[in-house]
């Protein structure tokens, strides 16, 4: 700018020396190119020709008339079509007004001004658009919810004008920045799918209006945040099974579903099941002949955002039906009578019918049966029943994976006096519990002393002779049996009396007496 100043004080200098103001025309010139620079005379006669051209109030190419020829200063400098100023290899400081001097018939006529701009670039932008990952194709992605960066970089001479521009504009687009200098930055928070587009970068030269624009498409990814569901259900065929696989809806791009076995179970190590689709709903099917009961399928989501730490599945175990019930079942003749088994173990669910005879013919809801269900138990209710209804009567669940059958033999009994008579005898038996368990419960510490049934009291007559009286006194005394005491035995209390010598021929006539009446009884006392 300082050299534009200087040039315009040069060219006041070269006007107020010429009878006419010095008309100036304005041209540009790229950095490192070459420039042609006219001197824009009209006079129309052939005496005319340029003399010299100035910059800076410096002569830098001249006429010799002498010698006919033109004294150039800087080689980079040359006359070309007629007078015409070209200049090659553009720098910065060429830029500057150049006076371009007319001789006519050997007197000065005019002097016509040249305003030479120097512009350069914008040549290319570069783009950093992340986090992001890349297809194969080069197109970018990122994932929903995170935040986006976006930064420009380019340059230009003398000025340089970024702009972000998105396609198609969604509503927080609006504040996408433009602005002055080399690089802009920008940061978009939390990106949705209405963020998906194409994203350029607009680099402007002011003086030149030279723009150049990059544009690059990104993609906005939602990767599902739950597991893949996974339900089994029976084909057109009993035999048929369908596995299903779903994930969400919502999910872009659409994501890749795999459904495998758990487990090989072909003698050449190979899946029975091994089946990848690009889809949110995959279903496969499988027949009977490749089925066992705890069979281990497993279906795994993948998607382009998720890592393999960042797995999804979801897996089903295959369950064979099993009936169960009572085996016996006894009707009266006149009365209704219901069967019942329970089916809640099979995956998927089977179907259960209830058959008769052993040619198991299928019985149909009638005003004869009546069939229903109450979520796992089944229930079969034979109407007004006959002996004709004493049949052997079959529960058959059967899935994808094998039929199995409850078997229930019916009775039909013509009146219920055998159950009158049952219950009477279930009374009686438990009437006597009662009352042996009671009375057992009377004697309890005699039972376990083992003494249950005798008296309660005994009097024996004990004799004791002291061998160290003179007088060898007698004593009698009454025992009386004392039952559990502290020590865990039977004992007998004596009490002593003395007894006076007057006495004791009497106690001796009466102790004869006894000895006869009780040759055979026994005295034990215990200590």
């Amino acid at each position: 700018m300082r050299g534009l100043a200087f040039a315009f004080h040069a060219l006041l200098i070269y006007a107020t020396g010429a009878a006419e103001a010095v008309k100036l025309v304005h041209r540009l010139g790229t950095l490192g190119e070459s420039v042609v620079l006219s001197c824009n005379y009209t006079v129309a006669n052939e005496s005319a020709y340029v003399k010299q051209w100035a910059k800076d109030d410096r002569t830098i190419v001249n006429w010799n008339s002498s010698s006919t020829t033109w004294i150039i200063r800087d080689p980079r400098f040359s006359i070309v079509d007629n007078g015409s100023l070209q200049i090659n290899n553009l720098t910065a400081s060429d830029e500057n007004i150049y006076l371009c001097v007319i001789i006519l018939s050997g007197v000065e006529e005019d002097r016509t001004g040249t305003e030479l701009t120097i512009v350069d670039g914008p040549n290319e932008v570069t783009t950093q658009i992340g986090p992001t990952a890349s297809l194969p194709n080069g197109t970018l992605y990122i994932k929903m919810g995170a935040n986006l960066s976006l930064n420009c970089f380019s340059q230009s001479y003398p000025l340089l004008v970024l702009k972000w521009i998105v396609d198609p504009p969604a509503l927080n687009h609006s504040k996408l920045p433009s602005g002055d200098g080399p690089a802009l930055e920008y940061t978009l928070l939390s990106v949705g799918s209405q963020n998906q587009g194409n994203y350029s970068c607009s680099a402007t030269n002011p003086v030149s209006n030279k723009t150049v624009t990059k544009t690059t498409l990104l993609l906005v990814y939602n990767a599902p945040s739950k597991h893949p569901e996974c339900y089994s259900k029976i084909g057109n065929d009993s035999t048929q099974l369908l596995l299903h696989c779903m994930w969400e809806k919502r999910a872009y791009p659409t994501p890749t579903l795999h459904w495998a076995e758990e487990k090989s179970t072909l003698g050449d190590g190979r899946s029975v099941l091994n089946v990848s689709e690009a889809s949110d709903n995959l279903e496969v099917s499988l027949n009977r002949s490749q089925l066992y009961d705890d069979q281990v399928f497993k279906c795994t989501g993948h998607h382009p955002v998720l890592g393999p730490e960042e797995e999804k599945s979801c897996s089903l175990t295959l369950k064979a039906p099993y009936p169960k019930g009572q085996p016996l079942a006894i009707g009266f003749v006149g009365k209704n009578v219901s069967l019942s088994c329970t089916e809640d173990r099979s995956i998927p669910v089977a179907t259960t019918t209830w058959r008769r005879t052993k040619e198991q013919v299928e019985i149909l809801p009638s005003s004869k049966y009546i069939i229903s269900q109450e979520g796992p138990v089944f229930t079969l209710t034979i109407v007004n029943c006959s002996k004709e209804d004493e049949e052997v009567y079959f529960c058959r669940s059967e899935n994808p994976i094998k039929v199995m059958e409850l078997e229930v033999s019916l009775t039909i009994e013509t009146s219920n006096t055998g159950a009158v008579i049952g219950a009477f005898i279930a009374v009686l038996i438990v009437a006597a519990g009662i009352f042996i368990g009671s009375l057992a419960y009377s004697y309890r510490d005699r039972i376990c002393l083992g003494n249950a049934f005798r008296s309660e009291e005994r009097n024996d007559v004990l004799e004791l002779v002291d061998s160290d009286s003179d007088s060898d006194a007698v004593y009698d005394e009454s025992v009386t049996r004392i039952v559990a005491v502290a020590n865990g035995h039977a004992s007998s209390l004596v009490q002593i009396h003395p007894i006076a010598p007057s006495d004791q021929d009497d106690i001796k006539s009466i102790d004869a007496e006894k000895e006869e009446e009780n040759t055979h009884e026994e005295v034990l006392v215990t200590f």
